[in-house]
């Protein structure tokens, strides 16, 4: 009888120091391993316009992300994040796959995993910029009117500051 009395208030006791932890009074450490790779799946959803019209993104729209420790210290980890490719997607649009397969954030992070700093920003710039100009070009070639043109552009969202690749990347 008396096990069982120490059992139930150990029980309780561990519930109730459950209960009273916040999110904010416990962080968990990485223990990330230079050349460890891990991956993340990210699944979009929502809905948006172009030319005034509504349209929905499928409900299995994803995108997978593979993260690689490059470097591991004392005071933190060098990152690199780059897309998956799903080569049925892009396969057929050559410049698109060359384009997702140098887009890579290279992130500094301190010992706890935190972001820190974005590291090829500016190489990142360029191949935005790069990128815009090839798809322009291949817009043209397709007749694509300039108003439409314009909102596929709007709508891709690339980055051309070091601020707005930082956004993009601590919204990931």
């Amino acid at each position: 009888m008396r096990n069982r009395l120490y059992l139930i208030g150990f029980i309780v006791f561990a519930f109730s120091f459950c209960n009273a932890q916040s999110k904010t009074d416990f962080t968990i450490l990485p223990n990330w391993k230079k050349g460890e790779t891990k991956k993340m799946t990210v699944i979009n959803s929502g809905v948006w316009i172009m030319n005034g019209e509504e349209n929905s993104f499928p409900s299995d729209t994803s995108a997978v992300y593979s993260i690689e420790i490059i470097d591991k210290t004392k005071d933190g980890y060098l990152l690199e994040w780059k897309t998956i490719l799903n080569d049925n997607e892009i396969e057929e649009v050559d410049f698109m796959k060359n384009y997702m397969l140098n887009f890579k954030y290279i992130i500094v992070t301190d010992s706890f995993g935190r972001f820190k700093e974005l590291q090829n920003w500016k190489s990142l710039i360029e191949l935005n910029t790069k990128f815009k100009k090839i798809f322009i070009t291949e817009a043209k070639k397709e007749n694509v009117s300039e108003l439409e043109l314009s909102n596929m552009i709007s709508e891709m969202k690339l980055a051309e500051t070091k601020t707005d690749l930082i956004r993009m990347c601590n919204n990931l």
